[in-house]
């Protein structure tokens, strides 16, 4: 019933956003992202209350993964109406992947005990609890080495599943491998995370000068 109603209202909704778009304008539609006035009236409790888990998790689907801001928007002033019963696994990962991106470690948190409530609790070692732990600066030496960087982990952003098994492997002393895979993420890392580029940047510059400085060492022995 909760689903039928906001499947109902949600439509309604958007076709006021068009009437009023249009009415405030000279018959331009509004600038402003569906979901962004969606948000705008959930903030403002002018939102009927029986859909607004459904308008909620409709506007976190739409703002993943180009408009952080509104994401975090949702996270921190509308936490009690985030439905993580009603989202299917893909979105939880695509949440989860979105906390470990921006280190939001409350939102990844909250993503994986939805996921572990949909999926059972008996995976110590999953994906997401791996994820965690690396991003957080948990992971220990011996699950580092056992995990498996021929797979994707990091789903919904590619230049941070590279970033991540760079950072893997050149923890496990894999030089060349952490060298391709740093570069896979250069290659690919959008520019709004200028942070990450500076970083991945540095820690290539790093191997590079470690991958010469054992060359030399050996042309000094042999």
């Amino acid at each position: 019933m909760r689903r039928l109603s906001g499947a109902v209202v949600l439509p309604l909704a958007f076709a006021r956003y068009l009437w009023e778009s249009r009415r405030k304008g000279s018959g331009v539609p509004c600038r402003v992202p569906f979901h962004i006035h969606l948000l705008d009236r959930l903030e403002s409790n002018n939102f009927p209350r029986h859909a607004r888990p459904f308008a909620v998790g409709f506007t976190i689907l739409s703002a993943l993964p180009d408009d952080p801001a509104a994401v975090r928007r949702v996270f921190q002033r509308l936490p009690n109406d985030v439905p993580w019963d009603m989202m299917s696994p893909k979105l939880l990962r695509r949440i989860f992947e979105f906390g470990l991106l921006h280190s939001e470690a409350k939102i990844a948190a909250q993503a994986r005990s939805a996921i572990e409530v949909a999926q059972g609790t008996a995976h110590a070692l999953s994906n997401e609890a791996v994820l965690a732990r690396w991003r957080f600066n948990q992971l220990t030496p011996e699950e580092n080495a056992r995990i498996d960087t021929s797979r994707q982990w990091i789903l919904a952003y590619p230049f941070f599943d590279s970033y991540f098994k760079g950072t893997v492997t050149e923890r496990a002393g894999r030089v060349t491998d952490a060298l391709r895979h740093y570069g896979e993420s250069l290659d690919t890392v959008p520019p709004e995370f200028p942070d990450l580029r500076q970083e991945l940047l540095e820690r290539r510059e790093r191997l590079d000068q470690f991958k010469g400085l054992l060359a030399a060492i050996r042309v000094e022995r042999f």
